[in-house]
């Protein structure tokens, strides 16, 4: 899961809908999107951004199981943002970036599960043993 937020001015923050999406540059086809309605937490700035205490306050970007043919980790992405308020500002905020997905874990096991279940064609219990994975040198 990847947990995508925004920092923005300007917008109702009571009334805020937030889209995200994985899109790969090697296809041009979405990998992974999520929406939904958040609220924005004014800060002293004249920014508003999420309450990152809450993850019902962010986009939560399914990204594994990876089924796809193209693998979601370690690959470069365009993460994709669109911000809309309550007021209908359909530009209201628009982003987009590159990024690289990855396993970041720590503990060498769940590393690996991470590994196995975001590479592309993701089988059902094919993670089983996922130090495999890390055995075969795959491990970044």
């Amino acid at each position: 899961m990847s947990f995508v937020g925004v920092r923005a001015t300007n917008v109702d923050i009571c009334h805020v809908h937030i889209a995200a999406r994985l899109r790969s540059p090697r296809t041009g086809r979405i990998t992974a999107e999520e929406a939904r309605d958040i609220t924005l937490v004014a800060q002293g700035d004249g920014f508003a951004e999420p309450d990152l205490s809450d993850i019902s306050s962010v986009a939560n970007v399914p990204l594994c199981p990876d089924y796809g043919d193209e693998s979601v980790v370690f690959e470069e992405y365009s993460l994709e943002v669109h911000l809309e308020d309550s007021r209908g500002y359909a530009k209201a905020g628009d982003a987009m970036r590159s990024v690289v997905p990855s396993c970041r874990q720590v503990d060498t096991y769940e590393r690996a599960r991470c590994v196995c279940e975001c590479r592309a064609r993701y089988k059902l219990g094919s993670c089983a043993h996922p130090l495999d994975a890390l055995d075969a040198g795959d491990e970044r």
